[in-house]
């Protein structure tokens, strides 16, 4: 059993060798970006979005708090945690 492994392993380092000694170990990239507006939601995910972003992200943050935190420190470790994570959702969200 420890022979054939050995023989396996061996090829695939001749392989691997040979490939690139002949250019053939590139490989091309298949995918490109989607143009925007290419994928749209709709119904229950869509409105849960546009109501988490009308309510939370543009209403309830209080952004204004979150930034005296970087602006004048914190009393105590992780509380400027949450600013983090309001920007980002709303980044994901665009």
């Amino acid at each position: 059993m420890k022979v054939k492994k050995t023989i396996f392993a061996a090829l695939i380092v001749c392989s691997v060798i040979c490939c690139r000694k002949e250019g053939r170990l590139k490989v091309q990239d298949q995918l490109d970006p989607l143009p925007p507006a290419a994928v749209r939601l709709d119904g229950y995910l869509d409105r849960t979005i546009r109501l988490s972003m009308e309510n939370w992200n543009k209403g309830a943050v209080p952004y204004a708090e979150f930034v005296d935190f970087f602006r004048n420190g914190r009393p105590q470790f992780a509380l400027g945690e949450m600013w983090g994570k309001a920007v980002r959702s709303g980044c994901m969200f665009y």
